[in-house]
Parts: structure tokens; sequence; C-alpha cells
């Protein structure tokens, strides 16, 4: 049928698993008393919830990911801004300018 279930009248819908019962139990609803289930209709059905949802959590790690992310960017940027500041200002009359540049 098109309407919606008990496990899936939510958005994002979660999806139904079957329960196998606990025989040791005397009210369990899918196994009954101890096993014995005449007298009622089993419910051995159960809801679970969606294997994914985008809530406050998930915003928080894409946060942290995208910091994380141009965090890393910007100091391989400084890494490279200093190599060549290092290069540019050096003093070219030494044979060595390059090496020094890096060396000081």
């Amino acid at each position: 049928s098109n309407e919606r279930g008990k496990c899936n009248s939510l958005r994002p819908e979660g999806f139904a698993w079957k329960y196998g019962g606990n025989e040791a139990v005397s009210d369990d609803p899918c196994s009954g008393n101890k096993g014995d289930t005449t007298g009622i209709e089993p419910k051995c059905w159960k809801c679970a919830p969606p294997r994914y949802v985008f809530d406050a959590k998930f915003a928080l790690s894409f946060f942290t990911l995208l910091w994380n992310n141009e965090l890393i960017i910007a100091i391989g940027i400084c890494i490279i801004a200093g190599a060549a500041s290092g290069w540019f200002f050096s003093r070219p009359d030494s044979k060595d300018y390059v090496a020094k540049a890096f060396v000081r």
C-alpha cells in the first residue's frame, strides 16, 4: 500500500527487522510465555533507526572536516611563502645565496 507504516512515518525512514524472541522470558511479545504463544498474536517485527541521520553531530563533523582542510592548506601556503621570501630577500653577492637563505 502507499500509506506509511509505523517504522517509516518520519523522515529519514527507518527499517523493520524480525526479532527472534527470548524464550527464557515469561512476557516476551514475540515468543510469549517461555515459548508458548497460545492466546496472543506474536509481535516479532521491530523498528530500527535509519542508517544515516543529518543532525547536529553530522554538521559539527562536516564543519571540522572543512576547518582542518583549510588549516592544512594555509600551513602549506605559509611554508611555501616563507621559503620564497627567504630566497627573494637573500643577498645575491655571495656564491651560495640560495643555500644560505634556508640555513639562517
